[in-house]
């Protein structure tokens, strides 16, 4: 039941069971006694009758917040938009010159009980201290006016005198928006704009359309984690910072995390910089289509000293960069992380192992190439449990098949019994040489391989904590890339290998493996190989050539990849893969050397020689393929 008490004019109190009628805490007719206040009655006897206070006006209600303060608060404030309080109803005053903090703030923890909106109206609004924003909250502007690059600014205003921060956020779901934040203390405030996950985890906060400026001495937007805390899927969506110190700074404490939160468009512009974009940890933090465009900055516009990040399509320029200053910063020990799209060019500085393929007229950065950097990928020339370029460790039955998956790519059938292990790994003179160039501080490497037994082949790596280990083939009998991405160990060999475990069997393990492919650094290596050109060209240093082995035969089969065969035995041999299915193409050139003496190259329609051809220990004699089955005697040495 409602109570009149006292004279003066109507007011009501609600009494018997104290009901708050809206957790939302309003404010209005500053300077009345008992409005906006935690006094709003006064006690006239033990009875606990009370009296409400002067200023009281009919159809206020009586509402409390989360502590049990009670406040006389006119519903009328209330907007219809689910909640949503506008500053200006509950006495904000945005003639740029009063001091708005405290009721803005108050407006703020209300609308934090039911995770309300706040509204900010066109109009500068002074604010002297930081404003807390906990989680849930989100406060919206009308909009950033028609002056966003000068002033006077005719928007929804928040005009910073102090020297801390003008917002903190302190808790998931939160957000600002539709705003400008600028800095009215001589660019003498620490920043605009940060998110603090002290200890707890924030996440899925939503900014945009923010126009923040004037932030000379300090940070514009920070994302700060520490005492294990963390950041994480937030989206950013049009900031535009101009003239500060640091743009956007992500920072993370040990043990806390800033990870996987995305920036959508925005700009970055104006003078002071010291850095547009400062990354000091996270990963997963995903740039699209960023500006970054001071004419200078004092120590890079772009500049990453932990973590990584990902750039699509971004823009840096810095027309008056000192050229000793890199525009683009990587610091030791950083990789992972990829930029795309243009720059005006300076120096660019990856003392770590990232991708950066901007493009600029006036610079470049060299990118790791992906061409497959194992020797003989195709596994041909297999005789004598030989492999070229490869050393087949353990125990296993090998067989060399046809090609399957790629044209060329031999296949590798491995039977391995009980109780047995099978290695396969380049040889030694066959491993791709490490530099010391960054880009080599990662290997990416693996095969095709197809098993049919579970956790039963895997790629090792020894890396520099140790040997690790790739996810191993599901065992369902069909074909899987199986390989790994690694940390170089620069104190050891390269060391990237297939491992096929049946040590624990009671049956034999099957397994197939093909196009083994190997890279450096961050891009995946490219399986197929690469033709050498149809316009010529001149190999510098030395060129190595395929052996194999085979007997002499009158009518030999060679293997095709073979460039020089070792021939053994004694037998005539009047033809040399004349079938149509054998033939080598016109021009290939092979050299048959003889282990024995007395093998005959027989000299008829099918072999033309200049003299007849008996071999001795260790002699050779050098063939032309005309293409149609017929060869002819280019040189010999007996």
């Amino acid at each position: 039941m409602f109570k009149k008490i006292g004279p003066g004019p109507a007011a009501f109190l609600l009494i018997g069971s104290f009901t708050v009628i809206s957790p939302l805490l309003l404010c209005a007719q500053q300077g009345k006694v008992g409005i906006n206040t935690k006094d709003p009655t006064e006690t006239l006897d033990i009875n606990g009758k009370i009296r409400i206070r002067e200023g009281a006006r009919k159809g206020y209600v009586l509402t409390a917040d989360s502590m049990g303060s009670a406040y006389w608060s006119n519903p009328a404030a209330l907007m219809p938009d689910h909640g949503t309080i506008c500053i200006t109803s509950l006495g904000a005053i945005g003639d740029g010159t009063t001091d708005n903090t405290a009721i803005i703030q108050q407006t703020i923890d209300s609308a934090a009980l039911t995770g309300g909106s706040v509204c900010i109206p066109p109009g500068i609004f002074m604010i002297s201290s930081t404003l807390n924003v906990p989680a849930g909250v989100m406060i919206k502007g009308s909009g950033r006016g028609s002056t966003l690059t000068g002033t006077p600014y005719n928007g929804s205003v928040i005009k910073y005198s102090g020297t801390s921060r003008a917002f903190e956020i302190t808790g998931a779901g939160a957000g600002i928006n539709n705003l400008v934040i600028y800095d009215d203390n001589n660019g003498g405030a620490a920043g605009a704009l940060a998110i603090l996950a002290d200890g707890i985890i924030i996440e899925s906060c939503d900014l945009a359309n923010l126009l923040i400026s004037g932030f000379a001495t300090g940070t514009a937007l920070s994302l700060h984690a520490f005492n294990s805390g963390g950041i994480a899927f937030c989206t950013f969506q049009d900031i535009r910072i101009r003239h500060a110190k640091t743009g956007i700074h992500l920072l993370e404490d040990p043990g806390s995390f800033v990870n996987s939160n995305t920036f959508n468009h925005g700009a970055i512009s104006g003078g002071g910089f010291e850095h547009c974009l400062l990354a000091e940890g996270g990963n997963n933090n995903i740039f699209n289509q960023l500006v970054m465009e001071p004419y200078s900055s004092a120590k890079g516009h772009l500049t990453v000293t932990k973590g990584s990040i990902t750039g699509h399509d971004i823009r840096i320029e810095g027309m008056n960069q000192p050229p000793q200053v890199p525009l683009i910063e990587f610091a030791p020990g950083t990789y992972g992380s990829v930029l795309t799209g243009i720059y005006g060019g300076g120096l660019t500085v990856d003392h770590g192992n990232n991708s950066i393929m901007l493009r600029s007229g006036k610079a470049i950065k060299p990118a790791n190439t992906g061409t497959n950097l194992f020797m003989n990928p195709s596994f041909k020339g297999y005789s004598a449990s030989l492999l070229p370029g490869w050393d087949l460790g353990g125990a296993g039955v090998v067989e060399v098949i046809d090609p399957y998956l790629f044209a060329e790519r031999k296949v590798l059938k491995v039977t391995i019994q009980p109780g047995n292990t099978f290695i396969l790994k380049p040889a030694a003179s066959s491993l791709p040489v490490i530099m010391n160039d960054a880009r080599y501080d990662h290997c990416n490497f693996g095969f095709y391989v197809k098993a049919d037994r579970a956790n039963s082949v895997l790629t090792t790596f020894n890396a520099p904590a140790g040997m690790a280990s790739s996810t191993p083939h599901p065992g369902d009998g069909s074909w899987h890339f199986t390989g790994m991405y690694g940390f170089v160990d620069r104190t050891q060999p390269l060391s990237p290998c297939l491992r096929a475990d049946n040590s624990t069997g009671s049956s034999d393990l099957v397994i197939y493996v093909t196009a083994p492919a190997l890279s450096f650094g961050s891009s995946s290596p490219v399986i197929e190989s690469q033709p050498i050109t149809s316009d010529g060209g001149i190999i510098h240093g030395t060129l190595t050539t395929s052996v194999a082995v085979a007997p002499a035969t009158l009518n030999m089969l060679l293997p095709k990849e073979g460039n020089v065969f070792i021939i053994k035995g004694t037998s005539a041999i009047a033809k040399i893969n004349h079938q149509l299915a054998d033939r080598f193409p016109r021009g290939a050139v092979i050299t048959l050397l003889f282990d024995d003496a007395g093998a005959t190259v027989v000299q008829n329609a099918y072999i033309t020689l200049r003299s007849p051809f008996v071999s001795t220990v260790n002699s050779t004699v050098t063939l032309l393929s005309m293409g149609d089955g017929t060869w002819r005697e280019l040189q010999r040495n007996l």
